[in-house]
Parts: structure tokens; sequence; C-alpha cells
């Protein structure tokens, strides 16, 4: 084992709790899950070292399959066409890296020793988040400043939201089980015993205070099989079983008793079995219809947001009985097949289908004890995938998954020895591209989320630095978005050059249709008001209204297309300076529901 693994582990597990507010409008802005970002790339490159160093690589049996899906996306936008690229080679960099981190694992070359002690130092973050969770719940801010904290008492953890938190915990629990019944535990010290006890018990509290259905459902699915499988090794120790079944009973009673979790998970079912108001079934009825519109290819990455809430529009016209309104745009339906479904179509669903099939393959041929436990460990974070989005939020899933992805595959490994100098070479300068590109380009889109955090959660509009993040590859769109907005509002108000006016409306016509966002309906209508187009402005409010029904932001542009009317387009003085609505907080939060 190369003795960079274990600090591999302890950046992974320990730099979530770097604490930096943010608004969390996009996984980038969380400061947290970009130094995760720039950790997989440094495991990437010590990977590399290893490969030069050691003089051969480790390959992983049947790692070819894993490459379908991102060709399977590849060949979708080839036949959809290439509408959005800047969004499409986000997707795929991203996917490639959990190949690339994937590998990374095997290169280091751990025994079964080192990836258990490797396992307990991810279980001493996951403890560490549950108590950070259970002094997020209490009343009072305990260590305000150094951890986040809610606007109201509720566990969250570092995510900062209850369903990551609760798929997360889940998992480090199936992960503790599986250490208890290990080879290796009678021999580990009383701390590590303790450790990895603490884990099962708060772990069952802590699910069981979020509230969460999804944390629910996976405690009652994967902690029977992983405890079923393991029940043999389990009982080696005379009492362990009893005693692993007794951690987690507790904790859940604790949990229903102390919080109103259970209360709120129990609301949450009988609001969804017995209302047609819970938005998930809606939506993902609505996905269904943009699948079948283009089955073969998808409506192409990048597609969904603009698609999705259009179609929305039409399904919530035609079913006036669903007690439902868009009071904000998704960028995601909620469950990844039908995420893949509607931008990649069918072509797209066999990557991923040939991908997952792959996967579980291996879990199957790692046997009964070994590949239940597995499959167990995998199934918190793949059930979270079919209600929401946790890898497109949460880089710290994206690592644990990819993790548990590579012990399915450590029984078939080949040791493959370079002979040739180029390709030995070549490795090192591959990590070093990946390693001095990446830290580049992380370091410069941690400024960029830092300048666009401050105009967002500190209402603080400078104007230099949100042009400045809106250089920024990746925060392009959106940084644009924001200072599309400032300017406006600048000549609306008489300090800019109101041919900003005509810049906003070129900006906003496209982008509308791909981001369908509500306040910018609000802005565009003021826009077309200052340039003195009435029927133009009363279109577009019209058109917000469809997508978003008695929206009280485009309502509110009535108002204001009034004044700029009959100011010659620019709002007087003793009108409230916020004349944008929303604009410091122009695009939604995705919905976290």
């Amino acid at each position: 084992m190369n003795i960079t693994y274990y600090p591999v582990f302890i950046l992974i597990a320990f730099v979530p709790f770097v604490f930096i507010p943010s608004t969390g409008h996009d996984v980038l802005i969380q400061p947290f899950n970009i130094f995760l970002c720039e950790v997989v790339v440094v495991a990437i490159f010590l990977s590399a070292l290893n490969v030069h160093k050691g003089r051969s690589w480790i390959v992983p049996e049947g790692w070819i399959w894993l490459c379908s899906f991102p060709l399977a996306i590849l060949v979708a936008n080839t036949i959809s066409g290439f509408d959005f690229p800047r969004d499409l080679a986000i997707r795929l960099i991203t996917i490639c890296a959990a190949l690339l981190l994937f590998f990374s694992f095997f290169q280091f070359q751990p025994t079964r020793r080192s990836i258990d002690t490797a396992i307990y130092i991810l279980l001493v973050g996951m403890l560490l988040n549950m108590i950070q969770a259970l002094l997020q719940a209490v009343p009072g801010r305990l260590l305000y400043g150094m951890i986040s904290h809610p606007p109201v008492p509720r566990p969250l953890g570092f995510f900062m939201q209850p369903n990551l938190l609760a798929s997360s915990v889940v998992t480090g629990m199936v992960l503790a089980i599986y250490q208890l019944s290990s080879p290796g535990f009678k021999s580990r010290s009383k701390v590590i015993k303790a450790l990895t006890y603490a884990v099962v018990i708060f772990g069952a509290y802590t699910v069981l205070s979020t509230g969460s259905r999804l944390g629910l459902l996976a405690l009652v699915v994967a902690i029977p099989i992983v405890f079923i499988c393991r029940y043999k090794l389990l009982s080696r120790e005379k009492y362990r079983p009893l005693t692993v079944a007794a951690l987690v009973a507790i904790g859940v009673f604790a949990g229903a008793y102390f919080s109103d979790g259970l209360d709120k998970s129990y609301s949450k079912l009988e609001r969804l079995v017995e209302s047609s108001s819970d938005m998930r079934p809606h939506m993902y009825r609505i996905a269904a219809d943009l699948f079948f519109e283009n089955p073969v290819a998808g409506q192409g990455v990048g597609s969904f947001p603009g698609a999705f809430q259009y179609e929305a529009a039409d399904y919530v016209a035609s079913h006036p009985e669903a007690d439902i309104r868009f009071r904000t745009g998704f960028t995601h339906p909620h469950n990844e097949i039908l995420m893949w479904a509607v931008e990649g179509g069918a072509i797209a669903l066999l990557g991923l289908f040939v991908l997952a099939g792959a996967v579980l393959w291996k879990v199957y041929h790692n046997g009964w004890q070994r590949g239940g436990a597995i499959l167990a460990m995998l199934m918190p974070m793949s059930l979270h995938m079919m209600v929401e989005m946790p890898f497109y939020i949460s880089v710290y899933h994206f690592i644990v998954f990819v993790f548990i992805v590579h012990l399915a595959y450590r029984p078939w490994c080949r040791k493959k020895i370079i002979r040739n100098d180029k390709v030995l070479i070549a490795v090192p300068m591959v990590g070093c591209v990946v390693f001095i590109g990446g830290l580049m380009f992380f370091t410069s889109t941690f400024k960029a989320s830092r300048q666009l955090s401050q105009f967002l959660y500190y209402n603080s509009p400078d104007i230099n630095e949100v042009a400045e993040a809106s250089e920024n590859p990746y925060f392009h769109e959106f940084g644009t978005a924001m200072l599309m907005k400032l300017v406006l509002h600048q000549a609306l108000t008489g300090e800019a050059d109101s041919r900003w006016v005509d810049v906003f409306i070129k900006h906003a016509e496209p982008y509308l249709k791909k981001v369908p966002e509500n306040t910018t309906f609000h802005d565009l209508a003021l826009a077309y008001a200052a340039k003195g187009n009435a029927d133009k402005a009363e279109h577009v409010i019209k058109t917000g209204l469809y997508l978003y029904p008695e929206h009280p932001v485009i309502l509110k542009a009535r108002e204001r297309v009034e004044i700029l009317l009959e100011n010659d387009g620019v709002f007087p003085r003793a009108t409230d300076s916020n004349a944008l609505g929303g604009s410091a907080a122009s695009l939604p939060d995705p919905v976290y529901q």
C-alpha cells in the first residue's frame, strides 16, 4: 500500500467540515464541494505517480462496460444535436472524473486491513457529521460561526439538506455493521470498536430525527440486508448480532421519542397517498411525457429545465384537478432514470443500464456475504437517486459511492506491468495535467463562487465582482444572468446607459427558453416597458404567469411596467430602489423537498 492512501481518505472525511457560509444555489457555490473536487484531483494525481513508481497498474476486470454510459450520452447528443455544449461538457467531465477516481482507488494497491482503516476514517467523519446534526437540532445555535446552522433548528449536517444527511448516515451504518462482522475487527483498538458501535446507534437516531422518508426507507431496506447477509460472521462473537440489533432499535426509538422526525415522515407519506398536492408524482408524469416526445435520443443534455417547465405548464392547464402550483423552476425530475430518459432518450438509458448491470454483476459474484453487504452499502444512495439528485448537489456522495463500487470490483483485478517507456512517462504527465488544470480551475471557481455568494447571500451588488465571476467557465451562465440583472437595474434607475436595456433583452430572450426562471420574466417585461413596448411586456408577463400561475413577483411586474411607461422608461427616484423583483436572488434554489 502507498503511504498517500490514508491522507486521501482523511481529506475526504474532514474537508467537508470547513465552514464558509454560502447560499447553496449551485453545487459549486457550496465551498466544501469545491474542496472535495480538489481532493478528487489530488487522488487521481497521486495514483498516477503510484503507477509510474511501480511500473504497473491495476486493471479491474470488466471495466470497459462502465464506459458505455458516457459513450451512450455522446451518441444520443450527436443525434439530438449539441444545443448546450457547456452542459454536455460538464456532465461528461464529471462522469469521466468518476471513472478516473474509480481506477485511482486501485492504483494505491491497499491491503484488506488498509481498506478497513480507510472505512474507519470515513466513519469518524460520518459520526462527527451526526454530532453536528444533533447540535443543529438543539435551540441556541451551539458553536455558531464554526458549524452551519439552519434558520430553524433541525438536523442537516454539513450538507444543509435532510435527505443528503439521511442517505449518507444509513450508508455509514451499513459500513459500520460490515466492519463489525469483518475478521479484523477483533484485533482493533477499543476506540475503533466504540466508534463503530457509536455510528450504528447515532446513525439510527439521526435518520429518525431528520424526518426524511428516503432515510426511513433506506434504513428499513439496507440494514436488514446487511444484517442477514453478515449474520453468520457477526455470530462469531456470541452477543454481537443481538448488540447490533439492540443499538439500531434504541437509536430508532430515541429518534422517534426525542424528535418529531417520525411524525414528519408519516405526514409526508400520508400526504403522498391521500393528496394530489405532492409534486413528485406529477413531476414523474411530466418527465415521462417529455421522454415519449423524443424517445430515441432525448431532448439533449442541458435541455431539461426549459423543456420541463413548458411541458409542466401544459400539464397544469390540462389537469386543473391537480392542486399544484409551480413557484420555481426545476433542474432535475428527482429521479435519475427519468433525467436521462428526458435528456438522452433510450440510447442514454441503455448506457446507464449497462453500467448498472455491470456493477450488479460484480456485486453478485462477490457472493452472499460480501456481495450482499456491498449491495446494502449501495442501496441508500441508489434509492436517493430515485427521488432526488444527490450526485448533482453533493460531491461527498459522489466519492463515497465510487469507493463502494470499487470494493465490488476489488476481487477481480489484474496487475499489468508497463513495459513501454512512453506509456510509463505519459501516465504521470496526464496526472500532472489533471492536477494542475484541476487545481487552477477549482481555485478560480472558488473565487467566483465567493463573489456570487457575496452578491446573493450578503446582497452586496458589486458589479465588477459579478462581472469577473461571469467569466468563470462553470459559472458563466449563472454569473452572466446575475450581471445582466444588475446592469438592467442600473439602466432602469438612470444609473447606467439605457442601451444596457437592449443588451439585457438580447440575453434574456434565449435564456428564458433554456432556463425559464420566474424573476427573469419580471425583468424582461420591465425591459420591454423601458423601450416603450407595452404589448411585448404584457406578452412576457402572460407567458410567465402561464408557467408560474399567480406568481407574486411576475404579478408585481404589471404595476412596475405602468410606472416605466409613464416615466419614459426610467423609475422615478421615489420608487423603491429594488425595482427588479428578487433580482438579488435571481436563479431559484434546486428544489430539495
